[in-house]
């Protein structure tokens, strides 16, 4: 996806950005968490904004829309940001279908953005390939050299998530072994998708783009 053409948009009210849960909250839960109301504070603090919340929020808005790229700028003067270490493994083509270019973001910002590269994407989307272990190994190790040439000042695994923080070195040949079967099973899971997508618009008379 292009994002160039995108503007700086906001598609639902800026109070509902204000948590850190995946799921929708009722409105009266939503104000009277910690969070809520220390940013609300905040913001009327730096906006010079007294009464009730609903007045911080309005000013928030009209500033926001006025100028987005002002707004922004305002807020990391005012926390003193001049530097930004940004996991870029999220967004991502592979999981979200679009990804924000660093300097973009940079530009949007407006401070130095430094990319932490999040390797998990990069093995994924390299077990989709028919690629042997040591082809594999070999691709990963170049984009990684490449990724560092490029400026990225840091790597992130996820991996702990999965296997705590007692992570063991495996012999050569159980992973020769288990990439050979994941391989397999994102190859298969692959073709799966592309039959049952072919299936519906069958029998929906469609045709594939």
């Amino acid at each position: 996806m292009d994002i160039k053409s995108l503007k700086v948009v906001e598609n639902q009210p800026f109070e509902r950005y204000i948590t850190l849960s995946a799921h929708p909250m009722h409105k009266e839960d939503l104000e009277s968490t910690l969070l809520y109301r220390i940013l609300l504070s905040e913001l009327g603090r730096l906006m010079k904004i007294e009464g009730p919340h609903t007045r911080v929020i309005d000013e928030r808005n009209r500033r926001y829309r006025q100028d987005p790229k002002r707004y922004i700028k305002t807020l990391f003067q005012d926390a003193g940001i001049e530097a930004m270490l940004v996991d870029t493994g999220y967004p991502s083509e592979l999981f979200s279908g679009y990804s924000v270019p660093i300097d973009e973001f940079s530009a949007t910002v407006q401070c130095r953005v430094h990319e932490i590269y999040r390797i998990e994407n990069l093995v994924i989307s390299l077990l989709g390939k028919r690629l042997s272990l040591g082809e594999a190994t070999d691709e990963f190790n170049q984009i990684i050299d490449s990724k560092i040439e490029a400026g990225a000042v840091g790597l992130k695994s996820v991996i702990a998530y999965r296997t705590g923080l007692a992570v063991q070195k495996r012999p050569d040949t159980e992973v020769g072994r288990a990439h050979r079967t994941t391989s397999y099973m994102r190859q298969f899971a692959a073709a799966s998708n592309t039959a049952s997508r072919f299936k519906s618009m069958w029998e929906w008379g469609t045709s594939p783009e």
